[in-house]
């Protein structure tokens, strides 16, 4: 049966107390860390005697993502002549969800910064990290990537307590021939995943291939054979059934029959649960013997289709800047007019 979300949290070291003045300065001059302090401070709030564990915790990146999040939405209301009112959804509902992850990093259940892993083939094993590692997987086309799909990605580390979401891009598919090309699309999507570091990662396993999501996070757990993980896989809630329309298998059996399959993952290091994005409202609960949670969708209108159709303030700056310096024209998106002589400042 179905089951709601259940947050598993990790100790963290308590850090002594550190006051305002010590980080502020060192011998009447500032330093690192008090720069880091009055980062935090502006963007979350954080006290002067949490500064210390903090910045050592990597909140000053955390900040990092809330900076990028700020400045790809005033690029883009800049672009389009005013902040609309996607766009102040998005900035309303980012901020809240990094704050949330935030205090998940302040408390020491989560850690981005140590939760490194291999995402693809061509890249070198990684040291084993000593602890359970909650990774969110969210296989997209990211014909472009949207802010559905950040906002989606932030909720699931908010709620569900993960370390980071590995974006898996799809690679080309015949059955797609209006796809732009992996060639193109993955190269824009790190464009906008990497701003966002260290909360997001980018894979390129599924390049050369059109297998599906769920098998590509199995492929992806059989790279880190020896590091304890809690994958989740995150998929939209049109996939929360046995069969499809077509009568094959869907999400719930895919991956049931997989962890069912003897040498798929090492049940001892991996473990394989599923959130599934309500996008019309709550989900009916289907009997399945899977670790299933739900995840609210983003409230608004929101798709890489509405994208395509010109409805820009759904997509990341990152992504638009992208497109209008190196191929000008997809997605009707325009090149960048050229400065007049004389007015350069």
């Amino acid at each position: 049966m179905a089951v709601s979300p259940v947050a598993v949290q990790q100790q963290g070291r308590s850090a002594p107390a550190v006051s305002e003045d010590t980080l502020g300065t060192v011998q009447g001059r500032p330093n690192a860390l008090g720069q880091r302090f009055r980062e935090l401070k502006a963007f979350f709030g954080v006290r002067p005697d949490e500064a210390a564990r903090a910045s050592a915790l990597g909140l000053g990146e955390l900040a990092g993502a809330r900076r990028s999040l700020d400045h790809q939405i005033q690029a883009m209301a800049a672009e389009l002549g005013g902040k609309t009112p996607s766009l102040e959804a998005v900035e309303h509902s980012g901020r809240l969800l990094l704050s949330r992850i935030s205090e998940h990093m302040r408390k020491g259940r989560t850690d981005p910064r140590n939760a490194r892993i291999r995402t693809s083939a061509d890249e070198p094993a990684l040291p084993v990290v000593d602890r359970t590692l909650r990774v969110g997987f969210y296989a997209v086309a990211g014909d472009p990537l949207q802010w559905g799909h950040i906002l989606i990605a932030l909720t699931a580390m908010a709620e569900l307590q993960l370390d980071k979401v590995v974006f898996v891009l799809a690679g080309d598919d015949a059955r797609k021939p209006d796809m732009t090309e992996a060639d193109f699309r993955h190269p824009m999507g790190r464009a906008v995943l990497d701003t966002f570091s260290p909360l997001f990662d980018y894979s390129s396993i599924a390049v050369g291939t059109t297998l599906d999501g769920e098998t590509n996070i199995m492929r992806m757990l059989q790279l880190n054979p020896g590091q304890s993980i809690h994958a989740f896989y995150i998929v939209g809630g049109d996939h929360y059934n046995l069969k499809d329309k077509k009568g094959n298998d869907d999400t719930l059996l895919k991956i049931q029959k997989k962890l069912e399959t003897p040498g798929t993952l090492d049940p001892a290091r991996h473990k394989v649960s599923l959130a599934f994005v309500e996008r019309d409202g709550p989900l009916n609960p289907i009997p399945t013997p899977l670790d299933v949670h739900f995840l609210r969708g983003v409230g608004f209108d929101v798709s890489s289709t509405l994208v395509r159709q010109g409805q820009y303030d759904l997509m990341p700056w990152a992504a638009y800047e992208y497109v209008r310096e190196n191929r000008p024209g997809l997605y009707g998106i325009r090149a960048k007019e050229p400065v007049a002589e004389g007015t350069r400042p």
